[in-house]
């Protein structure tokens, strides 16, 4: 079993996806024997298939897969979840960059209990690899209950969850 899967749910953002991916599959490929990416485009018309599959072509831990119709972004967003084979699962949205470095830290987190992890939330101006703004504490937090999560000092938005695989089967 792998340690993590990057699921992209997608839908007509080929701009924002582009920019995700040229920051991410250099990572992936990096720890190819613990990570893989998949996009899931939920059938979208803007070249995002001609794309992906262009691109993912000679990369073997990048996986695409198009949705047969549309079936709506939270449907999209649980498909990522029943990917099989990994000990943790992110869902990543098309439009969050994740910057260098950034899953070799995840990684060194995962082995630590966690049920749930959430990505800090910046901003970018001019350049997406450079944070702008951060809206969330730049620290680590950890709550010992789960609904303590909702109490966090944030804008209200992660970019990301990093779910513990048993509990999401659950």
């Amino acid at each position: 079993m792998k340690k993590l899967a990057i699921c992209i749910p997608t839908y007509n953002e080929l701009d924002y996806l582009k920019r995700n991916l040229d920051s991410l599959i250099p990572q992936v490929k990096s720890f190819n024997k613990n990570v893989d990416l998949y996009v899931i485009d939920n059938f979208s018309n803007d070249g995002t298939n001609q794309y992906v599959n262009k691109l993912f072509n000679k990369i073997s831990n990048c996986y695409y897969r198009k949705n047969e119709s549309n079936i709506g972004l939270y449907k999209n967003q649980l498909s990522c979840l029943q990917i099989e084979g990994y000990d943790y699962k992110i869902i990543l949205g098309s439009d969050d960059v994740i910057l260098e470095n950034s899953i070799s830290e995840i990684l060194s987190h995962l082995g630590n209990k966690f049920s749930l992890l959430c990505m800090n939330y910046f901003s970018f101006k001019d350049n997406y690899r450079e944070p702008y703004k951060v809206y969330a504490p730049e620290n680590n937090l950890t709550f010992d209950r789960s609904y303590d999560l909702l109490n966090a000092p944030t804008v209200g938005h992660y970019s990301a969850f990093i779910f513990k695989s048993e509990f999401v089967d659950k």
